[in-house]
């Protein structure tokens, strides 16, 4: 028996971004989930010369859903 197409495809990681925007001042709420554009910027190029590259939703299609 032949596995189904999508175990044969590499594994894929989703990176989620709540909010890109200037930080909230200290002790505001979710200040956490906040990057700064130049700091988003930055992690995108490293994850770009990490040989990283984004994806559409529609290319995550063949991926099985959970």
């Amino acid at each position: 028996m032949s596995e189904p197409p999508y175990l044969l495809r590499p594994p894929i990681s989703i990176l989620s971004y709540h909010h890109t925007d200037a930080l909230p001042p200290r002790g505001a709420l979710h200040r956490g989930l906040v990057v700064p554009p130049q700091q988003f910027e930055r992690q995108l190029r490293t994850l770009r010369s990490l040989g990283w590259r984004g994806v559409s939703v529609r290319h995550l299609e063949p991926y099985p859903r959970r």
